[in-house]
C-alpha cells in the first residue's frame, strides 16, 4: 500500500542535483563586498567632513583673531600717538 504522503527528500533511488559549487559563497560576496565599501566610504566621507568642519572653525576663529588684533593694535597706536598730536 502507497502512502499519500509524499516522501522525503531525497528518498531511496532520487537522482541528487549536482552540487552548487560555490555559488553561494559567490552571491555572499557579490552582495557583501559592496556593502562593506559602501559602510567603508560612509565613514571615510563622514570622516573628512568632521575635517572640513574643524578647518574652517579654525580658520574663522584665526581671522576673528587676527582681526581684533589687528583693531586693539590700530586703537592703542592712536592712543599713544594722540598726546602727541594734541601736543603740537
Amino acid at each position: 500500500m502507497k502512502s499519500s504522503r509524499p516522501t522525503t527528500y531525497p528518498h531511496p533511488g532520487a537522482v541528487l542535483p549536482p552540487a552548487q559549487g560555490g555559488l553561494g559563497l559567490i552571491g555572499f560576496l557579490a552582495t557583501a563586498v559592496p556593502v562593506i565599501w559602501l559602510g567603508l566610504g560612509g565613514v571615510e566621507l563622514a570622516h573628512w567632513m568632521q575635517l572640513r568642519q574643524s578647518l574652517s572653525l579654525i580658520l574663522m576663529d584665526a581671522a576673528r583673531v587676527g582681526a581684533t588684533r589687528s583693531i586693539v593694535w590700530k586703537i592703542s597706536r592712536m592712543a599713544a600717538l594722540r598726546p602727541m598730536t594734541l601736543s603740537n
